[in-house]
């Protein structure tokens, strides 16, 4: 995961750019798991993979309550 690469992209959807991302790593994978049903955006975790299991990964999205305030939707509440 240290491996430093550089990516021009002009890449339609992120699926495209995470294509991008791993062809130019070279040994890395890409993948998106869900915290809850539905699969919806807002549940989306996005994990960046190599093949011996180290990797980084987030949320994609974080949500607004009805008085403005930032809350991960995959939070235990």
């Amino acid at each position: 995961m240290a491996r430093r690469i550089s990516v021009v992209s002009h890449a339609t959807s992120v699926i495209e750019g995470l294509n991008q991302i791993v062809r130019a790593h070279g040994a890395l994978m890409w993948g998106v798991s869900y915290c809850k049903p539905p699969a919806l955006y807002e549940h989306a975790t996005i994990s960046l993979m190599t093949f011996d299991s180290s990797g980084i990964g987030g949320h994609a999205v974080f949500l607004r309550d009805a008085n403005g305030k930032p809350y991960d939707p995959c939070a235990r509440r």
